[in-house]
């Protein structure tokens, strides 16, 4: 508990000084993001797409203070046959390229999730580039089914983080 205060604490002090702003002119388009409906673990998923001609680095994601959480990007990579998932400090997204959050790829991790990820909703998250615009996105909140109808699944016990 200490570590979420001192952590809501720094925030609180530093985001105030932090030049952001909200970019709405549609040069990054996130779109199809959802999540599993989860306690207090969840991967989300969907889609980035860079519209401009410069590269866009996302060095963080926001979340609502309802879920009082951690949101991350992490990317799985297979090795020898083992699964292992390594948090993205940065993510580059090139010059009118599409980056796509799946199942053993690139995703969005979220995790000591104070409310529990209820299917039905949705919620604002944003992506902050290295220049500090943020970028929102909805982040609909899904079944497991709903996430996994289509998709490759992937089991998170046996990783290696």
């Amino acid at each position: 508990m200490f570590r979420n205060l001192k952590k809501l604490f720094y925030i609180f002090l530093l985001v105030p000084l932090l030049p952001m702003n909200a970019c709405t002119d549609n040069s990054l388009v996130i779109k199809n993001f959802s999540a599993a409906a989860m306690q207090d673990t969840s991967a989300g998923y969907g889609t980035i797409i860079n519209k401009t001609n410069s590269t866009i680095n996302i060095v963080s994601i926001a979340m609502p203070d309802y879920w009082s959480g951690i949101a991350a990007i992490h990317k799985t990579t297979l090795k020898n046959g083992i699964a292992s998932m390594k948090k993205i400090n940065s993510l580059i997204i090139e010059p009118n390229n599409i980056i796509i959050f799946e199942p053993g790829s690139y995703h969005i991790m979220f995790t000591e999730i104070q409310n529990k990820f209820k299917s039905g909703d949705s919620h604002v998250i944003s992506f902050i580039d290295a220049n500090q615009n943020i970028y929102p996105a909805t982040l609909t909140i899904k079944s497991m089914s709903e996430i996994n109808a289509g998709k490759k699944s992937m089991d998170h016990s046996k990783m290696e983080h």
